[in-house]
């Protein structure tokens, strides 16, 4: 069995240090990530990233940025919108109900990429940050999508 390392990553920026949390060993794209689509166009898909902050050494931690990768963007009749929410934990994800605290969309232009877009500074103190990215279903749009991924190594599982 392949398997395929979701690239997300959480990005701290101050005005003194910024830190970046992150599961993946590379950033670096690889073809071949999967998603549900019909000839690429993708239908309903979501992925997630759960980041314990106690495994990375924090009580709190504010969220200013988001971090991902495109492997394949080819545009159709109407822009492509991805939604990224972030939500709260206590522990045990990918059970238990997460609460919503942030979402903020994005409009894709890009292919072979990794992106970084800032987000209204959101933060958790304690349990887990789940990070989830959303794409709405394109057969409509005819757009043409594949997030990032690779096969390089990871220190948690994605969903």
């Amino acid at each position: 069995m392949k398997k395929i390392n979701f690239l997300l990553a959480l990005f701290f920026a101050s005005s003194l240090f910024a830190q970046t949390i992150s599961q993946t060993t590379s950033n670096t794209i690889v073809a071949g990530s999967v998603t549900c689509n019909s000839g690429g166009m993708p239908l309903d898909n979501s992925f997630s990233r759960a980041y314990t902050l106690s495994t990375y050494g924090y009580s709190s931690f504010t969220v200013s940025a988001i971090q991902f990768g495109i492997e394949q963007y080819t545009a159709g009749t109407n822009a492509m919108v991805l939604s990224f929410n972030i939500y709260t934990l206590a522990s045990g994800y990918p059970t238990g109900t997460p609460v919503l605290v942030s979402t903020t969309n994005y409009t894709v232009n890009s292919t072979n990429a990794f992106i970084e877009i800032p987000i209204t500074p959101v933060t958790i103190t304690g349990g887990q940050i789940i990070v989830e990215m959303s794409i709405p279903d394109q057969t409509v749009n005819s757009n043409v999508f594949f997030p990032g991924s690779n096969n390089l190594g990871q220190s948690a599982d994605g969903y």
